[in-house]
């Protein structure tokens, strides 16, 4: 027997009508969990608290910042210091020059009205390092941390550092587009060369527990892969060190189980990771954070291409454009995509320009600047 065609179409229908988006409950949830990343510095280098809150796996926010709280830092004497928001969900103060014979807490009252308090934490001294090494490998570039601790106390680490490039574009041009002709750009406006500036990406721990000596040698601090433009030029790394407790590493241990990706204490969170910061208002509710007081050490280890063989860095598919000395096509392409780069003649006579896009010929684009960083050689 045949079946109708209108038969066919319902059943088609009716599978269509039926199926439905699953988003499991990890992926669904609702719930945004205060974050804070920061210490309470024992020494002369700011005290910086950063609060976000957490963001499910659908959700396309990076971070939500969690701006218009009231941040300070109580010590056992009684003595309070308010910090001050700086910009969104960041709040600093300089120079509290803390008693090292006192615990402190850091208290959050967010503009909600929801209250947050860590556990009373004691000052850290932080020994100095011994040095930043770095190893060229098969994969790529390894950067390592050294230190030691005479008096034995310190026996847990934490590293956080700050990275610093020089890159070039493709092309180098000494041309620009202005008022509807191309001229020959300022030396103070080439945009050949740039340097970028971002903060750590990975959480990098060490331990010497368990060890017959208390020395640290050569923990992971930073991995570069093969055909990364950061080692292109010039690279440097300012690195900061933090003594911690046992308690503490194993909050950043099981955060870096979490966080495998990125690295990142603001990605979302597969499982809860809670530290020693309470929700006062609602005890129910986790809180993500780890509150440290410590004092910090830092050393800055600079690497150029020149010491690393066989470097090669990944390009950029850069094509080519002639635009002819027309007004109409200048206006078009110099205004919107392309850079002039270099003046075409013929019979010595001009008659337009080799052009490539942006990105081909603007360092800045690429998200740094071309100013030169103070430090860097």
């Amino acid at each position: 027997m045949r079946v109708p065609h209108s038969i066919y179409f319902l059943i088609i229908l009716l599978t269509v009508c039926c199926k439905r988006v699953y988003l499991p409950p990890v992926i669904a949830s609702p719930n945004s969990y205060l974050v804070v990343d920061g210490f309470i510095s024992g020494g002369s280098d700011s005290t910086i608290i950063k609060l976000t809150r957490t963001r499910n796996l659908a959700d396309s926010l990076d971070y939500l910042h969690e701006s218009g709280a009231n941040v300070t830092i109580t010590g056992s004497a009684g003595d309070m210091y308010t910090l001050q928001e700086m910009n969104g969900g960041v709040y600093a103060a300089s120079n509290l020059n803390l008693n090292n014979n006192e615990t402190f807490q850091l208290k959050i009252i967010t503009a909600k009205g929801l209250v947050y308090l860590s556990d009373s934490v004691s000052i850290l001294q932080t020994p100095e390092i011994d040095s930043i090494s770095w190893q060229r490998k098969q994969d790529g570039v390894h950067i390592y941390a050294n230190t030691h601790d005479d008096t034995g106390n310190t026996k847990y680490y934490r590293w956080v550092y700050e990275e610093t490039w020089e890159y070039h574009s493709t092309y180098f041009t000494d041309l620009e587009y202005s008022g509807g002709q191309v001229v020959y750009r300022p030396l103070a406006d080439y945009i050949y060369t740039c340097w970028k500036t971002q903060p750590a990406t990975t959480i990098a721990l060490g331990t010497s527990a368990g060890l017959s000596e208390p020395v640290v040698d050569q923990a992971d601090v930073q991995f570069i892969p093969n055909g990364d433009g950061r080692l292109s030029i010039g690279y440097s790394i300012l690195v900061k060190q933090f003594a911690i407790t046992q308690e503490a590493f194993i909050f950043w241990q099981n955060l870096l189980k979490n966080t495998e990706n990125r690295g990142s204490l603001f990605d979302p969170q597969p499982s809860q990771t809670t530290g020693n910061i309470h929700c006062v208002s609602n005890p129910e509710e986790p809180v993500i954070g780890y509150i440290s007081a410590n004092t910090m050490t830092q050393q800055r280890k600079f690497i150029s291409s020149t010491e690393i063989t066989d470097w090669k860095d990944s390009v950029l598919d850069c094509p080519k454009l002639f635009v002819p000395l027309d007004p109409v096509e200048m206006d078009l392409y110099f205004t919107r995509f392309y850079i002039p780069v270099e003046e075409v003649y013929a019979f010595s006579i001009l008659i337009g320009y080799n052009s490539y896009l942006q990105d081909c010929v603007d360092c800045r684009l690429n998200g740094g600047s071309t100013v030169k960083p103070i430090f860097f050689p």
